[in-house]
């Protein structure tokens, strides 16, 4: 697997071939918001690491990597655990882009947001078991898109933009990086929420998403323990087949704003 930085000290080895490997889970938990003007140390360990064989016959090498953020005053901010995959063949054979549906998609960025006066939720009373929140539309997908979050992130293996190199593995074309389609899902959350409530964020990635996507995010609140609320989402293409499902929990005002 890639290479990983330990912002503290050097380069964080943990000794696998990048064109196989692909996230598998994400894992945030917040002890508090990060602010601006915040300066963050964060160091990396590895948590666990096991093999199984796959659907195909493949077999997977997990590592789960487990990452402390403090800040200046050593107060833990956030802990994010990752679990990356790593094949002894490159993924193919389950990663082809399946035929599209008609769909009424708007090209562009995100196209679907929630009005100003629902979101985001300020009151646990006002929030129910089976609550749906802001359903949000992401299309269509461009190769230029992975490319910006490769920009943005660091993250840049040329599986995701370097066309040549990705189809020579296999691949039928470049397709995205797993954490911008967790990105796609945590804008979703700060609509419904607001990025200061969100206390836990974890996601599992199920499937690619390929240039000429349009994906839709819907979830639902799943439980009610004021001042927590607990949601499911999902995110999914537009053949119905779901790339990403997941789980957040938040924490808002258990009566909501007064005066």
């Amino acid at each position: 697997m890639s290479t990983r930085k330990n912002r503290d000290t050097e380069d964080f080895d943990i000794g696998s071939d990048i064109q196989y490997e692909r996230y598998g889970e994400q894992y945030y938990k917040f002890e508090r918001p990060v602010y601006v003007g915040d300066i963050l140390s964060a160091t990396t360990t590895l948590a666990d690491a096991f093999e199984r064989e796959g659907r195909d016959g493949n077999i997977l090498t997990f590592a789960v990597l487990e990452t402390e953020c403090v800040d200046k005053a050593g107060e833990l901010v956030v802990t994010e655990r990752e679990t990356l995959i790593e094949t002894d063949s490159p993924l193919s054979r389950d990663g082809r882009r399946p035929e599209s549906l008609d769909w009424d998609a708007t090209s562009g960025a995100v196209v679907c947001q929630p009005t100003a006066d629902s979101y985001p939720l300020e009151s646990a009373a006002e929030a129910s078991v089976g609550d749906e929140g802001p359903t949000t539309i992401v299309g269509e997908i461009t190769p230029q898109d992975f490319v910006r979050y490769a920009g943005a992130s660091g993250e840049f293996n040329p599986i995701h933009y370097d066309a040549e190199y990705t189809t020579a593995l296999g691949n039928e074309s470049v397709f995205g990086q797993e954490m911008l389609t967790a990105g796609y899902a945590g804008r979703f959350l700060s609509d419904w929420f607001g990025v200061e409530a969100l206390r836990r964020f974890r996601t599992r990635f199920t499937a690619r998403v390929w240039p000429g996507d349009t994906l839709i995010i819907r979830g639902e609140i799943t439980d009610v323990d004021a001042p927590e609320v607990t949601v499911e989402l999902t995110e999914s293409r537009q053949t119905g087949e779901t790339v990403l499902q997941g789980d957040a929990t938040a924490t808002v005002s258990p009566a909501g704003p007064t005066g």
